[in-house]
């Protein structure tokens, strides 16, 4: 699992609005939020490890909410510059988390 790969594969489905980028990030998300919860029930887990998952969890959700958007406004007919006003996401804080190994599940 690659953190990068958010921003990537969202601002790629947007560019381009090929249905592979769409099924690429509901992969990933899917993945993503089924090592959080199995993390999540380790017997030993911190406090701040799972403020630190909610957080991951958190942007993740977003990130799936602007690939809708983005699908139901193309089906609208809204070009790349309509829509890329209403999909901004701030990643950084998940980021950050993720670099500084704070959870260690991917």
């Amino acid at each position: 699992m690659k953190s990068t790969c958010w921003g990537g594969v969202v601002k790629n489905y947007l560019l381009r609005n090929e249905r592979e980028y769409y099924d690429e990030f509901q992969q990933q998300y899917a993945e993503t939020l089924c090592y959080i919860h199995i993390y999540q029930i380790l017997d030993n887990i911190k406090d701040k490890e799972l403020k630190a998952l909610g957080t991951v969890e958190s942007t993740y959700s977003q990130y799936d909410g602007v690939m809708i958007t983005i699908r139901e406004l193309r089906e609208m007919g809204l070009d790349f510059d309509e829509i890329d006003r209403f999909v901004k996401i701030d990643g950084k804080p998940a980021l950050a988390l993720l670099q500084k190994n704070c959870v260690r599940i991917f």
